[in-house]
């Protein structure tokens, strides 16, 4: 289909035995760059020595939650949302170039990147930390901002400008 997004959401999800131990993040045993879909939607993996079982453990992911597509300008937002859309994106099944890649944007792309704590984080480690980022603020869905972030908002104020 030759699609091409960006990203516009993105949270972040660490273990590391003994030093970050985030029991939100999912454990799995794959190398680093590699789509992992699960419940929760699709994940880009960090590094994973599960199966070397060396010690200290440690694995994560970076879940995607928001991609706009570059032609039609329009928003995809939601990690199910996004799987199902990755799905229907792939061509015929016989097709043996259907993947789905990332490829370094040719152009610099200057946009502001906020960032904020986790949505539907259920284990309290690292409850508050501030592992969520994103872009393009006016296309955030403000039901799914936390209250103390839209208050800022909707005042004008950036919720923890990074960039």
């Amino acid at each position: 289909n030759d699609l091409t997004f960006h990203f516009t959401e993105l949270e972040f999800y660490y273990f590391y035995k003994g030093v970050h131990e985030d029991n939100n993040t999912h454990k799995h045993e794959l190398s680093f760059g590699r789509w992992r879909c699960h419940d929760s939607g699709i994940d880009i993996t960090l590094e994973s020595n599960v199966l070397k079982k060396t010690d200290p453990e440690f694995y994560g992911g970076i879940l995607i939650r928001g991609l706009k597509q570059v032609s039609t300008r329009t928003y995809i937002n939601g990690p199910i949302r996004i799987k199902f859309h990755f799905f229907n994106c792939l061509k015929d099944v016989m097709n043996s170039n259907s993947g789905i890649y990332i490829d370094p944007c040719p152009h610099q792309v200057n946009r502001e990147i906020y960032k904020t704590t986790r949505q539907g984080i259920i284990k309290p480690s690292y409850l508050d930390s501030k592992y969520r980022f994103f872009t393009e603020l006016d296309n955030w869905d403000k039901k799914m901002v936390p209250l103390y972030h839209r208050k800022n908002i909707e005042n004008n104020k950036d919720p923890n400008p990074i960039i």
